[in-house]
């Protein structure tokens, strides 16, 4: 409890902001191994998390109280560059210079943020930003993922050097893991009031159930202006590694579960749907063509042509 008692509001307030981030390594991961980062549930997980580290390098950027030169009005034409962006990195080709080529803009945007008085981070995020509509931005991706898992243990390592852990931190750690059930009500309250589908809803809420690594770094920034002490990062980051355990494990039964419980999650639906989740039932095809590419659409012009409309073909868009 000492750890609670010698907590100011805004000290509070700041552990509740970090702790609300969710995990974008663990839920990638859990997407990738299951095969759902496309689906429905998976999109919106991504979603969210994007937009979880858009406020956390925000929140930085302001928190660092730099007063921006009047240089920084010049960054807008980060935009009118794109093209030059997208030239270099098709010239990277495959090989080593691509994620060197990542590196270089990476770290570019860090430094050109910090010589007008912002934060490096935010420009780190927004040479991102600009790099997502590149036709070479799925592979630099895979390329530079290996690399932020490494950079990511180096951080918790760089953390277990703030202080050792005792069994206070650990049991003060479990006590913000076991409300991990209640961050996913309230994601699940938040989704199904948004229209989405009781298993959309539940299915993104539990990928979210989780304590984001990108916490940690708020929670080290809040360390160095003395607004938390060192305690609190240790027990944030072995919250961390509790939620990621939970998070794992419960989702390796997710659809299981959902199998047991779907009537009762399907009762928090609200009656209106979102015209992305409108789905046309099949009901009285006899004859289903899943897929209309090159070959699809063949199968199903010349079914058509014999059987008529007991003929449905099925696509992205929906039915035909």
């Amino acid at each position: 409890m000492p750890f609670f008692s010698d907590l100011t509001w805004q000290s509070a307030a700041l552990l509740a902001f970090l702790l609300s981030f969710s995990s974008t390594v663990c839920v990638v991961k859990l997407l990738e191994e299951s095969g759902e980062m496309k689906t429905r549930h998976g999109k919106l997980a991504i979603g969210v998390l994007v937009m979880q580290d858009l406020v956390a390098v925000l929140f930085m950027a302001v928190a660092t109280g730099k007063e921006p030169t009047i240089w920084a009005f010049g960054l807008i034409a980060l935009v009118f560059l794109r093209p030059l962006f997208d030239l270099v990195l098709s010239k990277s080709g495959h090989g080593e210079l691509l994620p060197l080529a990542g590196f270089f803009m990476a770290l570019g945007g860090y430094e050109l943020f910090e010589l007008v008085g912002i934060k490096g981070d935010l420009g780190a995020l927004i040479v991102g930003a600009l790099l997502s509509g590149s036709p070479k931005a799925t592979e630099l991706s895979k390329n530079l993922l290996n690399f932020k898992d490494l950079f990511l243990i180096g951080f918790f390592l760089s953390i277990g050097f703030t202080a050792l852990p005792d069994w206070p931190m650990f049991f003060t750690a479990l006590l913000l893991a076991v409300l991990l059930p209640l961050k996913f009500f309230l994601f699940f309250a938040l989704f199904t009031r948004l229209k989405l589908r009781g298993r959309t809803a539940y299915l993104s809420a539990l990928t979210l159930s989780n304590v984001s690594e990108f916490g940690l770094i708020v929670a080290a920034l809040a360390v160095d202006t003395g607004w938390i002490t060192e305690q609190w990062l240790v027990i944030i980051s072995l919250a961390v590694s509790i939620s990621f355990i939970f998070t794992s494990t419960i989702y390796k039964r997710a659809h299981e579960i959902y199998s047991h419980k779907k009537d009762l999650i399907k009762r928090y639906e609200t009656p209106e749907r979102l015209k992305v989740d409108v789905m046309v039932q099949p009901e009285e095809a006899e004859i289903l063509v899943i897929g209309l590419g090159r070959v699809g659409s063949g199968a199903y012009h010349a079914l058509h042509s014999m059987a008529g409309d007991r003929v449905w073909g099925l696509m992205p868009t929906g039915p035909v």
